[in-house]
């Protein structure tokens, strides 16, 4: 039986109609039609067939940054907005650094102290100096005295907030407890009920399995509330410890600096022993590093551009809360941007990294190279990720866009390729005509791949064999032919291997 081709499916209905027409002809025209049956025919073509298979993507940029803020304070000012183009380095928010700020001070303080310390012991003692250091001594008391009350009330606030904590576990333990006893007593019902079969046991049994529903209800209900709360009582919790290590290591830079303040200052009125300048030197460095230090953590404050790029996202605004471990700013570098998208394993199995595809943005083209192929499935589609390298900037190709992916992925061994067209299908098995001494010959062949062009023939023709490619209802086994002989068509469907 012969496959209707695209190409043939006119011309057959009208060859029909007009073999319909000319049935009353004389035998003899019959006869001259058919030895005049004009044909073309070609060898087949030496090579490889590559399939191609369309995806559906999504565009990512290559580099992408979260910024995170290290500390927790209030924000005073955000300078950047969705879509601005930023520097490395360049500024993206100031947070309320008033804490850092005393750290700086104090660290000045004792820094200060320390040099005073150093005149005092090599170029002796002077009313002046004095002062100087009984001021820096009652500086650094008041700055203890403000960090306690800081640190008393943070311990005050962790205490409660404890408590709450405490309070939510164990109302959902006890609420748990409560329904647990009581589907144990409607087991205990049930088995009475089924050995006594009296109604008050019955009874029983109702009175339980509702206990059972009541306790229930409040457990789920407890553990909603608990599953709701806990968590953000949790992330207060670690803020505080954080708060507190910070605090307890303020208060013991303000320990040191007080103890060489008044080191400095009983030095100065001869309470203790001269000392050597390199000593006073070391305790001035160590001080030196305190300053260098808190304007370190004080820098903490000033969130900049890690890269350079755009802004993409923005989470913070002007006297909101920035929070550590909570990304204030997400940027990212369209430089070269990434394509991924979603395949299955047999086409996941045909692919490889380095190779070339093809990214369709609304008709324009960009290349693109497999740069990572997934081993093991996605959860969601049930499908293995595929990513791929694009040559295109973040103005060609918007993040978070859908594009269409063009890859090669079946390919035959090198073989025979000839007109998908000349290929014919009787019961399922595929034959072609081949042109032998002036007849049509049926020739049965299998057959690999093949596309809208092309096909790959494994068996049944040779590369000398003249493979007829025009279709004619007259076109049978062992029909008299006349060759019209006609050049392969330039690319005329032949995939080039691209898997070099």
């Amino acid at each position: 039986m012969k496959r209707i081709n695209r190409k043939g499916f006119l011309l057959a209905a009208a060859m029909v109609a007009v073999g319909l027409g000319l049935a009353g002809c004389q035998k003899e025209e019959s006869e001259t039609v058919r030895k005049e049956l004009v044909v073309e025919a070609r060898l087949p073509e030496e090579g490889t067939l590559t399939l191609q298979n369309e995806f559906m993507g999504s565009i990512t940029p290559q580099e992408e940054v979260f910024v995170v803020p290290l500390v927790n304070a209030e924000v005073i000012a955000s300078h950047v907005s969705v879509g601005d183009a930023v520097q490395e380095g360049d500024l993206l928010c100031e947070l309320d650094d008033t804490a850092a700020e005393l750290q700086v001070k104090s660290a000045g303080a004792a820094l200060s102290s320390a040099k005073a310390s150093r005149d005092l012991a090599t170029g002796g003692q002077t009313a002046a100096s004095n002062i100087q250091t009984e001021a820096n001594i009652q500086t650094i008391k008041d700055n203890q005295a403000s960090l306690q009350n800081k640190y008393d009330a943070l311990m005050d606030g962790k205490e409660e907030l404890k408590k709450k904590m405490d309070e939510l576990k164990d109302s959902k333990k006890s609420a748990k407890a409560d329904y647990e006893n009581a589907k144990q007593r409607v087991e205990a019902a049930q088995q009475h009920a089924a050995a006594a079969m009296e109604p008050e046991a019955q009874q029983a049994l109702m009175e339980a399995m509702a206990e059972q529903e009541k306790t229930k209800a409040i457990y789920e209900a407890t553990a909603s509330a608990y599953d709701q709360n806990y968590p953000a009582l949790k992330s207060q919790m670690d803020t505080m410890e954080q708060n507190e290590k910070e605090l307890e290591s303020s208060a013991n830079a303000l320990g040191h600096s007080l103890k060489y303040a008044q080191d400095g200052y009983a030095l100065s009125k001869g309470e203790i022993a001269n000392e050597t300048a390199a000593v006073y030197q070391s305790q001035i460095n160590s001080a030196a590093v305190g300053v260098e230090s808190a304007k370190y953590q004080q820098e903490l404050y000033r969130l900049k551009a890690p890269i350079s790029g755009v802004v993409e996202a923005v989470n913070v605004t002007k006297n909101s809360f920035a929070s550590s471990g909570s990304p204030a700013y997400v940027i990212s570098n369209k430089d070269s941007m990434t394509v991924t998208f979603r395949v299955s394993e047999d086409i996941r199995n045909t692919l490889k990294t380095g190779e070339k595809i093809k990214v369709d943005r609304n008709g324009t083209v960009f290349e693109a190279s497999i740069t990572e192929i997934g081993q093991m499935v996605d959860a969601q589609s049930g499908l293995f990720v595929i990513k791929g390298n694009v040559k295109a900037g973040g103005d060609e190709l918007l993040t978070g866009t859908s594009v269409k992916i063009t890859a090669d992925t079946y390919q035959s061994g090198e073989g025979l390729l000839i007109p998908y067209d000349a290929v014919y299908y009787d019961d399922g098995q595929a034959y072609v005509y081949v042109a032998k001494e002036g007849k049509a010959v049926k020739t049965l062949i299998e057959i690999g791949l093949f596309d809208d062009t092309n096909a790959s023939v494994s068996s049944g023709i040779t590369k000398e064999d003249k493979v007829i490619t025009t279709w004619s209802p007259l076109l049978s086994d062992g029909v008299e032919i006349v060759i019209k002989e006609t050049e392969p068509e330039e690319n005329s469907g032949k995939e080039e291997d691209t898997n070099e």
